[in-house]
Formats: C-alpha cells, structure tokens, sequence
C-alpha cells in the first residue's frame, strides 16, 4: 500500500465502520 501515513488514519476509520457492517454477517456465519 503506498498511501501516505496520514490518509491512511482516515480511511481505516471510514472503512471500519463499513468493514464491521459488512464483517458482522459473515463473522456470524463463521462461528
């Protein structure tokens, strides 16, 4: 990955929340 230090933050706070969203149904199934 090369984006910079400082976007990164930013995006892995904005993805989390759309990443749990999305990992919650799936993280269900897996256990």
């Amino acid at each position: 990955m090369s984006i910079r230090p400082v976007y990164r933050p930013t995006i892995v706070k904005k993805r989390t929340k759309k990443f749990i969203r999305h990992q919650s149904d799936r993280y269900d199934k897996l256990k």
